[in-house]
């Protein structure tokens, strides 16, 4: 996790969310509610599903107005997209529906690599696939086997933008 108190809240909001969600599918629910209350004693976020009710300020162990706030700006950031329906985020009490996290919250909590190794990973199976693929000749394997550990090369030492600069050609490869 990283050394910042606001974003390790927010992982470890968003590893309770996920949680929760595998807990009501395992119950055969699909996902859960999201219940934001903005105001009163039951201020903050609740997830329900079933007969089930989790409330993220006591589960966290924070205030329910700060749970309010790191909700919306997970939500803001892209790591949960709740549905809301008809009613909509701003409403009296927003309840929107959460089936999973997003792919950026995966990655919050390490349940997804980061965008630079998935795409070493994903030229390591292309590499992988080469070697086993009967209609190459050894030449060819040998050619884009090459390419494919220049390019995972590249992207682990200087990142996802510049690789894609060398594959646009923007940059001539090592």
């Amino acid at each position: 996790m990283e050394q910042y108190p606001r974003v390790q809240k927010v992982q470890r909001m968003l590893d309770v969310i996920n949680r929760t969600i595998a807990e009501a599918e395992r119950g055969g629910a699909p996902g859960v509610q999201a219940l934001t209350v903005w105001e009163g004693p039951e201020v903050g976020v609740h997830l329900r599903y079933g007969s089930h009710t989790v409330d993220l300020a006591r589960e966290l162990g924070l205030g329910g107005g700060e749970v309010v706030g790191l909700f919306g700006w997970a939500e803001s950031a892209g790591y949960v997209r709740p549905h809301y329906g008809a009613s909509g985020r701003h409403s009296g009490v927003p309840m929107g529906l959460l089936y999973h996290l997003e792919d950026a919250g995966y990655e919050q909590i390490g349940e997804l690599p980061d965008p630079q190794e998935r795409l070493a990973l994903i030229l390591e199976a292309a590499i992988q696939a080469t070697r086993k693929d009967g209609r190459l000749d050894d030449t060819e394997k040998g050619r884009r086997i090459d390419l494919f550990e220049e390019a995972k090369f590249v992207v682990r030492t200087l990142g996802v933008e510049v690789a894609k600069a060398v594959w646009r050609g923007d940059i001539q490869p090592m």
